[in-house]
């Protein structure tokens, strides 16, 4: 049995239309109508009226709690059809993708979107790791701040608790952030993994290796103006080995801060040393690490008052021949 015919083509709540009470009427009340009477094939979609068996040509109503019930268990049919076939949605993509490609074809459904703005970008991210069946892949090498440490916390519980498979990985300066401690002290009461990395990583996320969030490396756009979701199997395959490969490097989170015995140097300023050794000026060390230059340039400054230093160059050096040069 068909869907009943809405006028006017309206998505809105079931109405009996004025054309349509107008003939329910005249029925009602015994009186004839012509089969194409406008409104009767909308009553008779619904099961309201129906010909009458003993006068050709004429109807008559019908039961109102009978056709309600019919009416009733009708839509219900077609609501279970419709929720099939959205749940089938995504293993026939998922066949679809396969088959193009087993065929060696690049999948017309690979795609790149540049997501304007640092809200559209947790907006997307959220409504993914809520989707998230299996896995989540964080690489994260700058700070995040409370605010949005709270915000995530339950998203990733919840994503935790129902098997999501979580690892987190951090600069290793995110264990001196009381925010970032806390947040790893919850998560890994629950399971998930988190380590962190000395050494400068680029930051995306990964989800399913199926989607991924990456910032910009192309054309050097802010992290807060937005970032890049990326759908393609074959660059999602490779953004999960690069992440396997940081974290194999990475040391396990214990819960508490990092030290260094009696070192003079954070684990963050090694970073930056080691950056500055590299040739990289402050401003292109800022962006590899994820850090505004303003943090690096407080970091050596600190550095120098402790030292007793006057320039940077003092520090390049005493860094060239220092122990610490052998701490992570």
């Amino acid at each position: 049995m068909s869907e009943p015919r809405r006028p006017g083509g309206s998505d809105g709540p079931l109405t009996l239309p004025e054309g349509s009470r107008a003939v329910y009427q005249r029925i009602a009340k015994g009186e004839s109508v012509p089969p194409d009477a406008d409104g009767l094939g909308f009553l008779l979609d619904l099961g309201l009226v129906t010909p009458d068996p003993a006068e050709p040509d004429t109807y008559v109503v019908v039961d109102l709690r009978q056709a309600e019930a019919r009416l009733r268990s009708r839509t219900e049919t077609q609501l279970g059809q419709v929720v099939g076939f959205m749940a089938g949605i995504p293993n026939l993509f998922e066949e679809l993708t396969a088959e193009v490609r087993r065929h060696g074809q690049s999948a017309a459904c690979a795609s790149s979107e540049f997501l304007e703005g640092v809200d559209l970008v947790n907006a997307h991210l959220t409504q993914a790791i809520i989707r998230a069946r299996d896995e989540l892949l964080t690489s994260q090498p700058g700070p995040r701040d409370r605010e949005l440490l709270s915000k995530s916390v339950d998203r990733d519980t919840a994503a935790v608790e129902r098997g999501v498979s979580m690892r987190t990985l951090y600069h290793a300066s995110a264990r001196t952030n009381a925010a970032t401690r806390e947040w790893v002290q919850r998560m890994s009461t629950l399971g998930a993994q988190v380590r962190t990395l000395a050494a400068p990583f680029m930051r995306f996320v990964l989800v399913d290796r199926r989607s991924a969030v990456i910032q910009d490396y192309s054309d050097g756009i802010d992290a807060q103006q937005g970032a890049w979701l990326i759908r393609d199997h074959a660059l999602c395959g490779f953004i999960g080995e690069v992440f396997e490969q940081y974290w194999t490097r990475g040391d396990d989170w214990q819960g508490g801060e990092a030290t260094s015995g009696e070192a003079v140097t954070t684990e963050l300023q090694r970073t930056i040393l080691r950056e500055l050794c590299a040739g990289r000026d402050q401003q292109q060390i800022a962006h590899r690490i994820g850090y505004s230059q303003r943090t690096v340039t407080a970091h050596l400054a600190e550095l120098r008052c402790t030292l007793n230093f006057q320039t940077v160059h003092q520090l390049v050096y005493w860094w060239a021949t220092s122990e610490e040069r052998k701490l992570s």
